[in-house]
């Protein structure tokens, strides 16, 4: 499998987690949006990356690797680091919290999150799916 192959396998597998938000908006599912918006934010960015045929960190929030390598990725992602990277950080503080809830305070998920959370959150990677979408289909 080529650096273009995986690239190409974490676009769709990010494709797929905004395609299942609809079901879990249909549930009331809102820290579960949240979660996914984030996973689809993840692995869009490290798509771009292996795109540009750099290694992915392995870890959540990929904005601080994205802003490193921004001088070695193509001018359009270049340009669009910054609010990827704020976006990818955003998501990536809310993972822990969507996933988990606030344990210490016996506080589960569910209840932590609403429709003005997850809207934001499906904005936020529906933004960055599409741009990463638009710079790797770009020649």
């Amino acid at each position: 499998m080529t650096t273009v192959d995986l690239a190409r396998a974490y676009l769709d597998q990010a494709r797929i987690r905004l395609d299942l938000l609809a079901e879990l908006r249909r549930r009331g599912a809102w820290n579960d949006v949240v979660r996914f918006a984030q996973e689809a934010v993840e692995l869009a960015l490290k798509a771009l990356l292996r795109h540009a045929a750099i290694d992915p960190p392995k870890a959540h929030d990929v904005g601080p690797a994205l802003l490193g390598a921004a001088s070695r990725l193509p001018p359009a992602a270049a340009a669009r680091c910054a609010e990827f990277a704020r976006i990818s950080t955003a998501l990536a503080a809310s993972r822990g919290p969507a996933f988990y809830g606030n344990e210490a305070a016996g506080v589960p998920a569910s209840q932590l999150f609403g429709t003005a959370e997850a809207d934001n959150a499906e904005q936020l990677a529906r933004k960055v799916v599409e741009g990463v979408t638009t710079i790797m289909s770009a020649p």
